[in-house]
Formats: structure tokens, C-alpha cells, sequence
């Protein structure tokens, strides 16, 4: 989940087929911003807004897209090289954390 700070919109990305839903500020619904398999993405698992309004998506099986939150296009695409896991799952923190088992 990521938020714009700048407008207050929030992006959900799912991680059972890579749609990013976009929640507008005092909307009542979410809708679809990015449907799912959009550019060859399976899933959405990590989304940030930067200041620039691009909303950054990574997704462990085609690597990070950068999308224009105004528009949906992606100006910018990022492969990570070789067959290894490019982004293994959450890796517990150090030290206790209560949230992470």
C-alpha cells in the first residue's frame, strides 16, 4: 500500500494477480488503476508515490515498474538480471518485533 501525499490518494496492489486499485481522497470506493497482468505483472507486492507523482511497483516475477499516477503510463521498467528469487518474501526484522512471527 502506498499514498500520495500530495493528493491523498492510496494505491493497494494485490498479490494474487498484480492489479493496483487507486482510493482518491473523500472517494467512497476504490477502482481499478492498474488491471491485473498490466505490462507482464503477476503480482503487486510493494508500491510507493514518490514526489514526483510516479507510483513505483515491484513485483518478484518482472522486477520494478514506474507508473504516472495521472495517467497509468510507464515512462520507466527495471528487469533484475539472472534466475535467482529477485525479491524473496518479507524477512523478519532484528531484534523482537511484535508484529512479524
Amino acid at each position: 500500500m502506498a499514498a500520495d501525499p500530495r493528493t491523498g490518494t492510496v494505491y493497494v496492489g494485490s498479490l494474487a494477480n498484480g492489479a493496483v486499485y487507486r482510493a482518491r481522497s473523500g472517494g467512497r470506493a476504490a477502482e481499478v488503476f492498474l488491471p491485473p497482468g498490466t505490462d507482464g505483472r503477476h503480482t503487486a507486492n510493494g508500491l510507493r508515490v514518490d514526489g514526483h507523482g510516479r507510483l513505483w511497483v515491484t513485483d518478484p516475477t518482472s522486477g520494478v515498474s514506474v507508473y504516472d499516477t495521472r495517467s497509468g503510463a510507464r515512462p520507466a521498467h527495471f528487469e533484475i538480471p539472472g534466475s535467482a528469487p529477485r525479491f524473496p518474501g518479507p524477512t523478519r526484522p532484528p531484534g523482537r518485533c511484535p508484529a512479524w512471527p
